[in-house]
């Protein structure tokens, strides 16, 4: 709440909305779509989606998973639908209708932790970097891993498609 005075500078302050911690570090996307975009965030192995206006209660995925004590690593918004990926600290990747809280899939393929994955911009591949110096390219509509990538010799933090649907390319980051 503001309240301006006649020289436009605004003297008493006051708290509009306030809402419980939403970020604790770590990924942050901006989603755009529909009639309201969104901010998602990792917040302390959970996932929260808040509406951008900030005035209404935020969803957390993890309440929404039921896996147990089982945290979020990372996550990715599929470009266009409702859909998320989210890499659990168990080595699953969990496929998740977002709109319709109900998960579609779980695959598993990693032996140690997914520290980032993303979506190329059709919406078919999410790409997933792990601790244990691998890269994997999955096919989410139909649940199976495409390739598999060793040539990093230490943990991979960054995965990311290049946004331009017409090429096809994966960038990795890794320790090395």
């Amino acid at each position: 709440m503001l309240k301006q005075a006649r020289d436009g500078l605004s003297k008493e302050w006051g708290v509009k909305t306030s809402l419980k911690p939403f970020y604790r570090g770590g990924k942050v996307q901006f989603l755009q779509g529909g009639e309201q975009s969104r901010v998602a965030a990792l917040n302390d192995g959970n996932l929260s989606i808040l509406q951008d206006d900030f005035t209404s209660p935020f969803d957390e995925l993890l309440d929404e998973l039921d896996e147990g004590d089982d945290e979020i690593t990372s996550f990715a918004f599929h470009p266009t639908t409702q859909e998320v990926v989210v890499s659990m600290k168990s080595h699953l990747l969990v496929h998740w209708d977002y709109a319709a809280k109900k998960k579609i899939r779980s695959i598993r393929g990693h032996t140690m932790p997914i520290l980032d994955i993303d979506y190329d911009s059709s919406g078919t591949l999410v790409a997933s970097g792990c601790a244990d110096r691998s890269v994997r390219v999955w096919d989410i509509p139909h649940g199976h891993c495409t390739h598999v990538f060793h040539e990093h010799s230490d943990i991979v933090h960054l995965v990311r498609f290049h946004p331009d649907p017409k090429k096809l390319h994966l960038f990795t980051a890794a320790d090395d």
